[in-house]
């Protein structure tokens, strides 16, 4: 009869939250004769090209990525993985952008957007009643003017 038994207990690490951009370190010896780094989406699809060096100047080196594609697109939310390539030796990293704004600016890009589509808002919205910061009953249509009324939370 054989006996099972549970194996060491394996802790990864978060995946890291990123906005406006990620930020990386490669550490790039002196001999190196090519850095590559690229980002990819889950599906292994290509996104950006950061660098890809010939004889790259060595030493601790730091990259951003603004989440935009090799065409100048958002590249939108999600996980992004992050390749550094040196010689042909491979180094992965991932973080997730779960949103295009961090959490301190989506609040304003919010009532932006609110502003932007108030007058049909207003007309798809026409019979709802909401409370007010006040908890007193107000058409939902007239919060449409005054954002941060309409994102007030209880």
């Amino acid at each position: 009869m054989a006996t099972l038994a549970a194996g060491p207990q394996v802790t990864e690490s978060p995946i890291p939250k990123v906005w406006d951009r990620l930020n990386f370190t490669a550490q790039v010896p002196r001999d190196a004769k090519q850095l590559t780094i690229t980002v990819f989406d889950p599906r292994q699809t290509l996104v950006k090209v950061l660098t890809d060096e010939t004889m790259p100047q060595p030493g601790a080196r730091d990259f951003t990525w603004n989440f935009k594609t090799d065409d100048g697109v958002d590249a939108e939310t999600g996980h992004f993985i992050y390749r550094i390539v040196i010689d042909g030796r491979a180094t992965t990293g991932i973080a997730v952008r779960p949103a295009r704004a961090a959490p301190d600016t989506l609040g304003t890009q919010v009532a932006e957007l609110i502003k932007r589509f108030a007058s049909r808002a207003k007309r798809a919205h026409d019979d709802l009643v909401l409370p007010d910061t006040n908890s007193k009953p107000v058409p939902l249509k007239s919060l449409f003017d005054t954002p941060p009324e309409l994102m007030w939370l209880p």
